[in-house]
């Protein structure tokens, strides 16, 4: 069984570039940079971009599905777009294609999956980084609940007593800000 589990390395992966320093020397300046905030910097790829010379490199292209004018959590319209990543898919010779979708609509593609499976088990359906966010502070919201401080919140007018439940649970992302408020009372406490 364990030789089952066992990740398989290929060559390829374990063979390091002969030019491997000066890629660590450039990350390196990237990251002393943004710690330095030099003005107008851009991410690490907009970084790479503005040093490299990829004129002789093909260039990726980068496209959207035409939209469809319905609601988006339609059973129809999820079905179509999971068939429509399926022929994305196969056209660019992949094994499994990712989908990102926010709950409402992976719930409804999670539950076509499972009822057409094995047509769309190649499918990687996962939610985006809002739903993950919003998640976390629910996980969040349960470590911090009957502890006081959302007693602390609504007497400071920092929170309505009416939302005490909303900030715990995640379910308002208008509440966000009240973490880092959080953190900054337990780190500075």
């Amino acid at each position: 069984m364990t030789d089952s589990l066992e990740i398989s390395i290929h060559e390829a992966e374990e063979t390091l570039p002969e030019n491997l320093q000066l890629y660590k020397n450039i990350d390196t300046i990237w990251m002393l940079s943004h710690a330095y905030l030099l003005p107008n910097l851009p991410m690490w790829v907009g970084f790479n971009c503005l040093i490299s010379n990829n004129e002789d490199k093909p260039k990726q292209v980068v496209s959207y599905l035409t939209p469809i004018n319905l609601s988006p959590t339609n059973i129809s319209v999820v079905l179509e777009i999971m068939e429509q990543s399926l022929k994305i898919r196969d056209e660019v010779k992949q094994s499994c294609i990712q989908i990102t979708y926010d709950l409402a609509i992976a719930k409804v593609a999670l539950q076509i999956q499972a009822t057409e499976a094995p047509k769309f088990d190649n499918l990687f359906i996962h939610l985006g980084p809002f739903h993950i966010k919003m998640s976390y502070f629910k996980a969040i919201g349960k470590f911090m609940a009957d502890c006081g401080l959302s007693n602390v919140m609504v007497h400071s007018s920092l929170l309505a007593s009416g939302s005490v439940a909303g900030f715990q649970e995640g379910k308002h992302f208008n509440r966000k800000r009240l973490h880092p408020l959080v953190y900054y009372a337990r780190t500075y406490a």
